[in-house]
């Protein structure tokens, strides 16, 4: 993925995991998701997503908010919310998401239902922000042994480090140590 806009250029290699920090952030994670800026280009596999049809962009972007919806049910019923995964399908899943007890986080839950769908770009804005830190240092760990591409908001130091690329974004860098 590439996206020139708002004076920023940034390529996104698949399997890497790049960081945003800054006031704008959220700016770019919106641009990445598929919304047409009014200047610039976004390009998702070399074609500008202003050109691209039906579900192209959203059946290869998954988006983890930092408070994911739940329903009532169980933690599988949460994660699979109607589709028909196999069971190593599920446990792929829950073990990227480092969900190993009976009570993950929702942000963990809304990780393993966005990965449950293979996207080609996964989102996380604000998703690992409040996860004790051996929790997020886990999910990073193992998400970077993906074939994945990942584009997060993070703001703590050991995230940063873990990232291929970190870009900040605004006058002020948005980071904190953990």
């Amino acid at each position: 993925m590439e996206i020139r806009a708002a004076g920023v250029h940034v390529t996104l290699e698949p399997g890497t995991l790049t960081v945003v920090t800054g006031e704008d952030a959220t700016t770019l994670l919106d641009l990445a998701t598929g919304l047409a800026p009014t200047d610039g280009v976004v390009k998702f596999n070399g074609t500008d997503v202003r050109l691209l049809t039906g579900d192209e962009v959203p059946s290869s972007v998954a988006v983890v908010t930092s408070n994911p919806f739940l329903i009532a049910g169980s933690v599988r019923d949460n994660i699979c919310l109607g589709a028909a995964p196999t069971e190593e399908e599920v446990r792929r899943a829950l073990w990227l998401a480092a969900i190993d007890g009976p009570a993950p986080d929702r942000r963990q839950i809304g990780l393993a239902r966005a990965l449950l769908r293979l996207p080609a770009l996964l989102i996380l804005d604000r998703a690992t922000d409040d996860l004790a830190p051996d929790v997020e240092a886990r999910i990073l760990r193992r998400l970077a042994g993906t074939a994945l591409t990942v584009l997060a908001t993070a703001h703590r130091e050991s995230a940063l480090a873990r990232a291929d690329q970190v870009i900040t974004l605004g006058t002020r860098p948005a980071y904190a140590t953990a």
